[in-house]
């Protein structure tokens, strides 16, 4: 203590301890850039207090998933911060596109599948497809089905979808196939043999074909083209004859033709 002048002064030391926070670095797990269908790993390593993210988490961990600045302030015990930055960047996936040389079908018909845009594709559901990789897949639904192809870049190794549907129209309980109504048996190359449309995707229905008074002239499974010849191997007369298409699932269809010679 000491006087100067009239006045008294007095002094002390105080030691104030600064506790600032520790740098960090971030720590990404992930390939940078990142395919815009996948994600990275953000982390601050190290033991904070709390963390505050410009995305509004509060972890010390974040899944990045689009481009972009992200920031992150991490706080020691003592309540100060310290804030980082990073960029994120990706790489856009191929933009993939389907066809198809039909998209609607009768049962048992099948569809030609062809997608476009990457490098290699995997196809699904598998079990009405003829491949499940390549550009090009046949189809071959039981009923309306969707499906999705996964096309692949070599380049980045990034990877589009997309989808197209093939419908398989409901006939009930009739058979989708179509018959001559007449067919000329006269070895001329012109309509020498019966032909039913689409029935060659039936193999297990039988044909029967039969006169009015009920007589067998035909009868097969899997059908082919009837040349107008009767079980005997003789050529049949002119005129009308019945036929009835029976299939193991129900289906049937009936209906008549005639034999002009």
């Amino acid at each position: 203590m000491g006087y100067t002048g009239h006045t008294c002064n007095k002094s002390t030391t105080q030691t104030i301890v600064i506790d600032e926070p520790t740098p960090f670095d971030f720590v990404v797990t992930g390939d940078v850039p990142f395919c815009d269908s996948d994600s990275v790993l953000i982390e601050i390593p190290g033991t904070y207090t709390s963390y505050q993210w410009s995305t509004g988490a509060t972890t010390s961990s974040i899944m990045a998933k689009e481009a972009g600045e992200y920031t992150a302030t991490a706080f020691n015990s003592s309540g100060c911060g310290f804030t980082n930055q990073i960029t994120m960047t990706t790489s856009p996936g191929p933009s993939i596109e389907i066809s198809a040389d039909t998209e609607t079908l009768l049962p048992g018909q099948s569809a030609v599948l062809t997608a476009s845009g990457a490098d290699s594709y995997l196809w699904s559901p598998a079990e009405s497809l003829s491949s499940e990789t390549g550009a090009t897949t046949t189809a071959t639904p039981v009923s309306t089905t969707t499906y999705t192809v996964i096309g692949e870049s070599q380049s980045t190794g990034c990877s589009g979808v997309a989808e197209i549907t093939i419908t398989v129209q409901d006939t009930g309980d009739e058979l989708p196939v179509t018959a001559l109504k007449m067919f000329s048996p006269n070895n001329d190359g012109t309509d020498d043999t019966w032909e039913i449309e689409n029935m060659d995707l039936f193999p297990e229905c039988s044909v029967r074909i039969f006169t009015r008074n009920g007589e067998t002239v035909y009868e097969k499974a899997p059908y082919e083209n009837w040349d107008g010849r009767g079980l005997n191997g003789t050529d049949v007369d002119e005129g009308a004859y019945y036929y009835v298409i029976s299939c193991d699932d129900g289906k049937s269809k009936s209906g008549s033709v005639s034999v002009i010679r």
